[in-house]
């Protein structure tokens, strides 16, 4: 059984996910982030939330790759602060693992935050840089262990050889599979992604009628009217650039905010 704080992540997704649409109008940039961010914290959930040996499950997550890519085309700041919410957001609201290796590793991957950007300029390579992103946050967890044993030599060496194998299976995986997707989407100057926020809407939905007992018809109706009024928000905006101060327009954000 998996055992999360519910209630909290509720909160974080609709903070988010209402945050996307709010910011959608006036910079598409961060409500991509935003959006991203939605999809990275549920990647994370099933590893903070059920007991598994070796972290295995808490591996398979996206957090790397979307903190990479954020780096790389928004700002290692942005992606650093990107990795620490996602690392220490999804273990607020689960169970494992340890909050010190928790805590180590949104260090460690927002290091790298700065590091890969360069990587990525030299080599203008997305796989061999992810693979560099890895091979590095491992090296930086296994140097750890002489500063701060948590355990004996030989399960360090395990945990090494085993949590970083999957580690790395599951980014280079990820990185072929919707690496190019995932940069483009993610692009500076890249309209917002529609593909994203209806695949993040339909996890949400999912989840609300699973656990809360929502009524699929009216939670559809609803999420497509919101849909609706943001896409015919964008289009007024294009033929129109001084809408954005406008009444109607804050009377339009204002009726969403009621819908959602």
């Amino acid at each position: 059984m998996i055992s999360l704080n519910w209630p909290l992540v509720v909160l974080i997704t609709a903070g988010l996910y209402i945050g996307a649409i709010v910011f959608l109008p006036f910079n598409v940039q961060t409500a991509s982030l935003m959006l991203f961010a939605i999809i990275a914290f549920w990647s994370r959930l099933p590893g903070v939330g059920i007991p598994h040996p070796f972290f295995i499950i808490y591996s398979l997550d996206l957090v790397d790759v979307f903190t990479l890519l954020v780096a790389i085309n928004i700002g290692s700041f942005q992606g650093a602060l990107f990795t620490i919410f996602c690392n220490l957001g999804s273990r607020l609201v689960g169970v494992y693992p340890g909050w010190d290796g928790v805590m180590f590793d949104a260090l460690f991957q927002s290091i790298l935050a700065f590091i890969c950007p360069f990587i990525y300029s030299v080599t203008g390579n997305l796989l061999l840089t992810m693979t560099c992103f890895t091979v590095l946050r491992e090296i930086m967890f296994f140097s750890l262990w002489f500063v701060y044993p948590r355990w004996s030599f030989a399960q360090e060496i395990v945990k090494t050889l085993t949590c970083g194998g999957i580690v790395f299976l599951a980014n280079t995986f990820y990185t072929k599979l919707f690496g190019d997707f995932f940069l483009n989407a993610i692009e500076k100057g890249v309209a917002f992604n529609w593909v994203l926020f209806i695949f993040a809407t339909i996890v949400i939905l999912v989840f609300g009628i699973a656990v809360f007992g929502l009524s699929p018809s009216k939670a559809m109706k609803k999420a497509g009217g919101n849909v609706k009024a943001i896409i015919s928000h964008q289009l007024k905006m294009r033929q129109e650039p001084g809408l954005r101060e406008d009444k109607a327009d804050v009377e339009m954000m204002d009726e969403i905010r009621k819908n959602i």
